[in-house]
């Protein structure tokens, strides 16, 4: 059987004149692209920030939805998560300075600038107030964002991470391992959204190491924390070696307005199961979100 691909009304090819022309407009004439994911359409666009060039995607139709990456990770760490979460939600997803096919700053990795960076992405693109999502180093960046411009973050989830760290965990991020110590899906996932190969890689487990250090990236204290106003729901594995339950269950206490939900069984990627997870919680975990960052609406 054959079938005939119908030409595109007059509606239909001025909302996507209008796509294009918005996209080229955000991405101040850069690199764009469209594509769609769960059917939604993905604009792709590139701002230049504080002397770096920053890469990001927007999906999907709602309120905005700031998603944040770990470290060494990419926007496409979300790519599970995007088709349900951009039914409820313009979802702004960048690559964080240094990773994917964002350019990075000279010097050492500093999460208060990538916080500036952001700030600027988001005025870039008129958004004022917004929700948020981070992993893992993106808790930190959000809670730089979080203490600096309260009023701007509406709510966030916050997932593997703590405000703090201890010695420790400073010492299991100083002597993070060698590219090909690390797991197989983890150095997949490197070569396949890393464009600069090994040498981009390399830099950023150098620059993981520096994390170790004591540098102010990753010390929040209870008067820091308290200017926070975003309703904060805390995502955390029972078994995360990186944001241990005891001080997971003080950060709760920290914030003003605050939850938390702790994932059994499970470690640092709790809700990714190519990286350990589990399937069932990846599955539950939009609805979940988007219920608690649209409770109140």
């Amino acid at each position: 059987m054959t079938t005939t691909r119908r030409k595109p009304g007059p509606v239909r090819l001025l909302i996507s004149c209008f796509l294009l022309l918005s996209l080229a407009s955000a991405a101040q004439g850069q690199e764009s692209s469209g594509a769609n994911v769960d059917g939604h359409l993905v604009r792709e666009a590139f701002v230049e920030v504080h002397g770096i060039n920053l890469h990001y995607k927007l999906v999907g139709d709602g309120p905005p939805l700031l998603l944040l990456h770990g470290f060494s990770l990419a926007g496409a760490w979300w790519n599970p998560l995007i088709g349900d979460l951009a039914t409820r939600n313009t979802l702004i997803i960048p690559d964080l300075p240094g990773h994917g096919r964002s350019t990075r700053h000279d010097g050492p990795y500093l999460y208060a600038q990538v916080a500036t960076d952001l700030f600027s992405l988001l005025d870039h693109l008129d958004i004022d107030t917004f929700n948020a999502i981070g992993y893992s180093a993106g808790v930190q960046i959000l809670l730089h964002m979080g203490t600096r411009e309260p009023g701007r973050v509406k709510a966030m989830i916050l997932m593997s991470s703590t405000p703090g760290t201890t010695d420790e965990l400073r010492d299991m991020v100083s002597n993070w391992p060698d590219r090909e110590d690390n797991s197989p899906a983890l150095q997949e996932f490197w070569r396949r959204h890393h464009p600069g190969g090994e040498k981009q890689i390399q830099t950023l487990i150098d620059d993981l190491r520096s994390l170790g250090k004591d540098n102010g990236n990753v010390e929040f204290t209870g008067d820091q924390l308290i200017e926070i106003d975003a309703r904060t729901l805390i995502v955390v594995g029972d078994g995360d070696p990186f944001a241990p339950l005891d001080l997971a269950l003080d950060f709760r206490q920290a914030l003003l307005d605050s939850h938390i939900w702790v994932i059994p069984a499970q470690g640092h990627t709790p809700i990714w199961p190519d990286f350990g997870g589990s399937a069932h919680f990846q599955k539950i975990f939009p609805s979940v979100a988007n219920e608690f960052l649209h409770g109140t609406d």
